[in-house]
């Protein structure tokens, strides 16, 4: 029972985030992260079927970046883009 404690932690975690970050209203923010949250767990179908592990992951990731980005333009606020600081290169 411990791992849906640890579920229920992360969903809450990730919706906050989704809130504070991307300005997505609570009830988008709670789908998003129950999506994200519960994907890994139920695509172990996949990897028995032979998909590697690697594979998955970078399909799974772009498929999360994905449909964020998609609820971003939909549901989300304005980002603001900042310059980023010059890195110095090492010497």
């Amino acid at each position: 029972m411990e791992y849906l404690y640890e579920r229920g932690v992360m969903t809450d975690y990730f919706t906050r985030r989704c809130m504070e970050e991307d300005g997505f209203a609570q009830e988008v923010a709670r789908v998003c992260s129950i999506m994200t949250v519960n994907a890994p767990i139920f695509s172990v179908r996949a990897l028995r079927s032979g998909i590697a592990a690697h594979r998955a992951a970078e399909i799974w990731s772009d498929f999360i970046i994905g449909g964020n980005n998609a609820l971003q333009l939909k549901y989300g606020k304005p980002k603001q883009l900042k310059a980023r600081k010059r890195r110095k290169p090492p010497s």
